[in-house]
């Protein structure tokens, strides 16, 4: 079922499209380019913000030609000048005999475009590209210093995050075998964005619709980051514990005592 909706396993190898994308081109794109689609308001949230993202990547989507066919001729960038359809518009693409999901194939041939004259004359085109018809087109990324990479998500993110210098607790949070459930926690708790009473209240989060109002622990203040991680120390007593506990289930009873040394390091 995985594989049937989100496109893994034989059925990537197979290069088929999942059921999500068919359901994309069905009822969102309608035969449109993605480029082109609006941004309405009775859209879902989800679609909305991957349609205003859209505006801020798509000058960073680039071919490498091959054979043409998968190239969109007027929305996508192959060349300096692109896209086309930044200055031919859509009632002279349609007066002139072309789709507007056309590919590069269907506009150039032989070296030569397919269009009048006319059109030579009335607006500035790249040269007419050479096709290799034993290699298909290839999808690639501007990087932030103009290179061009074959695209992946890795790259992309890589392109678009937010640079900074490393953090002393880098490695404690993002080690090699880390569950990534709980690095997230951690992550959330190394940053101070644990979700405690006391964040809750300064969202405006009416006290009436706070299950707890204060510490379930020790009930004499709301819990807050500093609350939980530093100023109670009966916590680590019982954490001390619960590791024990854990390491003793974990290596068997005979290890315990070498489970309490352990522990007390771990807390």
């Amino acid at each position: 079922m995985r594989g049937f909706l989100w496109n893994q396993g034989e059925l990537k190898q197979a290069g088929k499209e999942s059921l999500w994308v068919r359901w994309i081109h069905s009822y969102k794109l309608k035969a449109q380019s993605f480029w082109e689609v609006p941004c309405r308001d009775n859209i879902s949230w989800s679609w909305r913000k991957l349609l205003q993202a859209s505006q801020l990547v798509c000058s960073q989507f680039w071919f490498r030609i091959g054979n043409g066919k998968l190239i969109q001729a007027w929305h996508d960038n192959w060349a300096m000048g692109c896209p086309l359809g930044s200055f031919v518009s859509p009632r002279d693409i349609t007066r002139a005999g072309f789709s507007l999901n056309a590919k590069l194939a269907d506009v150039c041939h032989n070296l030569r475009w397919n269009w009048s004259v006319e059109w030579s004359t009335k607006f500035l085109f790249p040269s007419p590209t050479v096709f290799d018809d034993s290699s298909p087109d290839i999808l690639l990324w501007k990087y932030r210093d103009g290179s061009l990479k074959d695209f992946s998500v890795r790259v992309v993110w890589d392109d678009l995050r937010q640079r900074s210098s490393s953090v002393d607790w880098f490695d404690l949070v993002w080690f090699s075998h880390r569950i990534l459930k709980h690095a997230f926690h951690l992550w959330l708790v190394c940053n101070q964005k644990l979700k405690t009473q006391d964040r809750l209240r300064s969202w405006d989060v009416h006290a009436s619709s706070l299950v707890l109002q204060v510490c379930p622990f020790r009930e004499t203040e709301p819990d807050s980051y500093k609350h939980l991680f530093f100023q109670w120390r009966q916590k680590f007593i019982i954490l001390h514990q619960i590791g024990i506990l854990f390491w003793e289930l974990s290596v068997g009873v005979e290890n315990a005592g070498h489970s309490q040394a352990l522990c007390l390091v771990l807390f």
